[in-house]
Protein backbone atom coordinates (compact mmCIF):
# COMPACT_ATOMS: atom_id res chain seq x y z
CA UNK A 1 0.00 0.00 0.00
CA UNK A 2 1.85 3.63 -0.61
CA UNK A 3 1.95 5.91 1.94
CA UNK A 4 -0.39 8.76 0.21
CA UNK A 5 -3.16 6.08 0.22
CA UNK A 6 -2.42 4.80 3.05
CA UNK A 7 -2.61 7.79 4.79
CA UNK A 8 -6.26 9.11 2.81
CA UNK A 9 -7.82 5.98 3.63
CA UNK A 10 -6.68 5.04 7.60
CA UNK A 11 -9.60 5.08 9.13
CA UNK A 12 -7.91 6.41 12.44
CA UNK A 13 -6.88 9.92 10.54
CA UNK A 14 -10.03 10.13 8.68
CA UNK A 15 -12.74 8.44 10.15
CA UNK A 16 -14.41 5.95 12.41
CA UNK A 17 -16.18 3.74 10.08
CA UNK A 18 -13.97 1.45 7.22
CA UNK A 19 -15.31 1.93 3.80
CA UNK A 20 -15.91 -1.11 1.40
CA UNK A 21 -13.10 0.13 -0.65
CA UNK A 22 -10.80 0.36 2.22
CA UNK A 23 -11.74 -3.26 2.81
CA UNK A 24 -11.28 -3.84 -0.34
CA UNK A 25 -7.73 -2.81 -0.28
CA UNK A 26 -6.82 -4.00 2.68
CA UNK A 27 -8.14 -8.15 1.94
CA UNK A 28 -6.14 -7.62 -1.49
CA UNK A 29 -3.31 -6.67 0.24
CA UNK A 30 -3.30 -10.27 2.20
CA UNK A 31 -4.80 -12.26 -1.07
CA UNK A 32 -1.70 -14.52 -1.19
CA UNK A 33 -2.34 -15.57 2.24
CA UNK A 34 -3.85 -19.24 2.49
CA UNK A 35 -6.86 -19.84 4.11
CA UNK A 36 -9.99 -22.01 3.96
CA UNK A 37 -12.74 -19.70 2.93
CA UNK A 38 -15.21 -22.20 4.73
CA UNK A 39 -14.17 -21.57 8.13
CA UNK A 40 -12.63 -18.03 7.62
CA UNK A 41 -13.72 -15.05 9.10
CA UNK A 42 -13.61 -12.87 6.09
CA UNK A 43 -15.47 -14.65 4.01
CA UNK A 44 -18.12 -15.08 6.96
CA UNK A 45 -18.08 -11.22 6.87
CA UNK A 46 -18.44 -10.54 2.83
CA UNK A 47 -21.51 -12.85 2.73
CA UNK A 48 -24.97 -10.95 3.31
CA UNK A 49 -25.88 -12.66 6.40
CA UNK A 50 -22.87 -12.01 8.71
CA UNK A 51 -24.79 -9.94 11.48
CA UNK A 52 -23.45 -9.44 14.68
CA UNK A 53 -26.99 -8.92 15.42
CA UNK A 54 -30.20 -9.44 13.68
CA UNK A 55 -31.34 -6.36 13.42
CA UNK A 56 -28.61 -4.47 13.73
CA UNK A 57 -28.68 -2.26 16.58
CA UNK A 58 -28.10 2.01 16.87
CA UNK A 59 -26.42 3.63 19.52
CA UNK A 60 -25.23 7.08 20.53
CA UNK A 61 -22.20 7.99 22.30
CA UNK A 62 -21.54 11.11 24.90
CA UNK A 63 -17.93 11.26 25.99
CA UNK A 64 -17.44 14.20 28.63
CA UNK A 65 -14.90 15.82 30.98
CA UNK A 66 -11.79 14.13 29.03
CA UNK A 67 -8.73 14.43 30.74
CA UNK A 68 -4.99 13.95 30.32
CA UNK A 69 -2.10 13.24 32.77
CA UNK A 70 1.66 13.49 32.04
CA UNK A 71 3.79 10.56 32.59
CA UNK A 72 7.31 10.64 33.84
CA UNK A 73 7.65 9.69 29.98
CA UNK A 74 6.70 12.78 27.61
CA UNK A 75 5.90 10.10 24.84
CA UNK A 76 3.43 8.59 26.99
CA UNK A 77 0.34 9.98 28.41
CA UNK A 78 -2.79 8.84 30.53
CA UNK A 79 -6.73 9.61 30.12
CA UNK A 80 -9.91 9.63 31.43
CA UNK A 81 -13.00 10.58 30.09
CA UNK A 82 -17.03 10.11 31.10
CA UNK A 83 -19.31 8.10 28.91
CA UNK A 84 -22.88 7.74 28.53
CA UNK A 85 -23.68 4.93 25.71
CA UNK A 86 -27.38 4.30 25.04
CA UNK A 87 -28.44 1.54 22.43
CA UNK A 88 -32.09 0.66 21.00
CA UNK A 89 -31.85 -2.88 19.44
CA UNK A 90 -35.06 -5.20 18.74
CA UNK A 91 -37.29 -2.76 20.85
CA UNK A 92 -35.50 -2.97 23.68
CA UNK A 93 -33.86 0.15 25.14
CA UNK A 94 -30.46 -0.16 27.09
CA UNK A 95 -28.25 2.79 28.60
CA UNK A 96 -24.37 2.32 29.58
CA UNK A 97 -22.51 4.89 31.96
CA UNK A 98 -19.18 5.23 33.23
CA UNK A 99 -15.73 6.33 32.62
CA UNK A 100 -12.63 5.21 30.54
CA UNK A 101 -9.46 5.57 31.45
CA UNK A 102 -6.46 5.14 28.38
CA UNK A 103 -3.03 4.90 28.57
CA UNK A 104 -1.17 5.96 24.81
CA UNK A 105 1.88 6.50 23.39
CA UNK A 106 2.86 8.80 20.70
CA UNK A 107 3.64 6.92 17.42
CA UNK A 108 4.68 9.08 14.81
CA UNK A 109 2.49 12.08 14.23
CA UNK A 110 -0.73 10.37 16.30
CA UNK A 111 -0.93 8.20 19.17
CA UNK A 112 -1.45 4.38 19.94
CA UNK A 113 -3.32 2.26 22.43
CA UNK A 114 -1.55 0.86 25.05
CA UNK A 115 -4.34 0.37 27.56
CA UNK A 116 -7.95 0.83 27.56
CA UNK A 117 -10.28 0.23 30.60
CA UNK A 118 -13.71 0.35 30.57
CA UNK A 119 -15.19 0.90 33.96
CA UNK A 120 -19.11 1.15 34.34
CA UNK A 121 -20.83 2.60 37.21
CA UNK A 122 -23.34 -0.57 37.16
CA UNK A 123 -21.38 -3.40 37.13
CA UNK A 124 -22.08 -5.07 39.73
CA UNK A 125 -25.26 -6.06 38.45
CA UNK A 126 -25.88 -8.55 35.74
CA UNK A 127 -25.66 -7.17 32.30
CA UNK A 128 -26.21 -8.97 28.78
CA UNK A 129 -22.97 -8.64 26.93
CA UNK A 130 -22.34 -5.36 26.51
CA UNK A 131 -18.93 -5.52 24.54
CA UNK A 132 -20.45 -5.16 20.90
CA UNK A 133 -21.48 -1.80 22.15
CA UNK A 134 -18.51 -0.85 24.51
Amino acid sequence: MSEDRAVKTDPSRSSFYIDDDYYAALAADFAGWQRDDAEDRVFRLASPWAWSQQPASRTSRIVANVAVFATGDDDIVMTRASFQISEFHAGDYRTWAGWYGHRLRRAGDGWEILVKQVNLIDCDRNLRNPSITL
